[in-house]
């Protein structure tokens, strides 16, 4: 069995944004406006061909290194000396604008920000990019006046999107990429925890609430795809949820007998985030 992995490796630069003169032709055609919030990750189904894989060219006289813009951040790729063309993977979670990766390229020795650019996204395994003089820059056009919608306000931390077929309700842990999330699909209560990255079809869960004086443990199923998601047993789900609006935080630990990382979620704003998925109703109300 692989071993269990929750945590991608990810760093967060902070890059100098000014733009330095003559190294690419110029933006684009300007994209069109956009609100200013990050757009959901991508999805593919298992087996579905799906972009593994960046390789980026350097045909100008700098050794550069590339970022992969995600929205809320960046994550490494690596280095690209010039004259040279590396290979990179891609992070299972993609973030695309309009279809397309945003890729930012540093000069690290002049320590500038030397470019942003786009690659379209193809239901390939490999992509490419190359920069030189004639690669044009991209950016991301935002509507400064467009407001957030409804939903996100108010939430104390949860990100909900309440829908007819499917709505939910996130929280991303304090400290790490994991995300709790509520689900209804159609009338269906459901309760995830991703990523996991595993072989395994089942996995336990340790959850330990603070603030009552549960702590539950039982097996949840893998759903393998772009990367591996958990899913509680539908039996035990009602009883997670009432033991999480009795709680402030929950630690949730992935792992059989050396339970792995615990990730830590609070819960402040459960209760009003559950108000908009209508299939937890019942669970509320008790």
């Amino acid at each position: 069995m692989r071993p269990v992995s929750t945590l991608p490796r990810r760093s967060l630069p902070l890059l100098v944004l000014a733009l330095c003169s003559g190294c690419a032709s110029g933006p684009g055609p300007t994209p069109p406006a956009a609100p200013l919030w990050c757009p959901p990750p991508l999805t593919w189904t298992e087996g579905e061909p799906r972009p593994v894989r960046l390789e980026i060219t350097n045909e100008t006289d700098r050794d550069l290194r590339a970022f992969l813009d995600e929205c809320m951040g960046q994550v490494r790729l690596g280095s690209v000396p010039s004259g040279q063309s590396v290979s990179f993977r891609l992070p299972n979670r993609l973030i695309a604008f309009s279809g397309q990766l945003y890729v930012q390229m540093g000069d690290p020795e002049a320590q500038v920000h030397f470019g942003n650019y786009a690659v379209p996204v193809r239901n390939e395994w490999s992509l490419t990019l190359t920069i030189n003089n004639d690669t044009p820059l991209a950016r991301k056009n935002y509507d400064s006046a467009a407001p957030p919608p409804e939903p996100y306000q108010g939430m104390d931390g949860f990100l909900t999107a309440p829908g007819r077929e499917i709505s939910y309700a996130s929280r991303w842990a304090d400290g790490s990429d994991a995300v709790l999330t509520w689900v209804c699909h159609k009338e269906d209560p459901q309760l995830s925890f991703s990523p996991v990255y595993t072989d395994a079809d089942e996995l336990p869960v340790t959850m330990r609430f603070a603030g009552s004086s549960g702590e539950i443990r039982s097996s949840w199923t893998v759903v393998h795809g772009r990367s591996d998601n958990l899913q509680a047993p539908g039996t035990a789900i009602a009883t997670l949820t009432s033991e999480a609006l009795g709680a402030d935080t929950v630690w949730v630990s992935v792992g059989e007998e050396k339970p792995g990382p615990q990730h830590r979620f609070k819960l402040d704003g459960l209760p009003e985030a559950l108000e908009l998925l209508p299939c937890f109703k019942g669970i509320r109300d008790e």
